[in-house]
């Protein structure tokens, strides 16, 4: 029984470094989001036929990473405040049609405000046990290293876009940004 505990204890410190990890890449890429704010003379044309597939991906890998928050939600508050919260989510933020870049990318920051709300309020709680009337599979754990993934993926779609879209000063940020994801550290 006692190695149950000491179990779970580390278990439940590996979730809050993994928390606080996510917690940091959607802060990261929330900052470039805003170093990289486009304005309407930094774009080229974004025509809607033209970078709709682009565009329709962003959109809906922005709103997957929101999805792993509403599983988190779900891990310790049950399913009926995950879905509670779900449904105030597709409500607050529907995949609107594409339209603009600034469209994209106050759509974009805005998900993912309310991604990390939602890990910073699991970061603060006094205990992250599973709650009985919740899901338990793949795991907290499980979910964190998706959403990482989906944030590592979002930042450089996003960025081959902006590459794609702008000119100038912005273009060449752009670009800089997307090849240092490749330096080593």
């Amino acid at each position: 029984m006692q190695m149950k505990n000491v179990k779970s204890v580390l278990d439940e410190d590996a979730l809050r470094l993994q928390l606080t990890e996510v917690i940091a890449q959607v802060a990261l890429c929330r900052e470039k989001l805003y170093d990289l704010k486009p304005k309407n003379s930094d774009l080229k044309w974004f025509g809607k036929g033209r970078y709709q597939a682009q565009a329709s991906v962003l959109y809906k890998s922005t709103q997957d990473v929101l999805n792993h928050a509403s599983t988190m939600i779900g891990y310790f508050d049950g399913f009926e405040k995950r879905g509670a919260f779900q449904e105030l989510v597709a409500k607050k933020y529907p995949i609107p049609d594409v339209k603009s870049a600034l469209e994209l990318h106050s759509f974009m920051d805005s998900v993912l405000a309310e991604a990390q709300s939602v890990f910073v309020s699991l970061l603060a709680r006094d205990s992250l046990q599973l709650s009985p009337a919740g899901p338990s599979k793949p795991g907290p754990r499980r979910t964190m290293q998706v959403c990482s993934l989906h944030l590592e993926s979002l930042e450089g779609n996003y960025l081959g876009m902006l590459i794609a879209i702008t000119r100038g000063v912005l273009h060449k940020k752009a670009l800089a940004v997307y090849q240092d994801r490749f330096k080593e550290p």
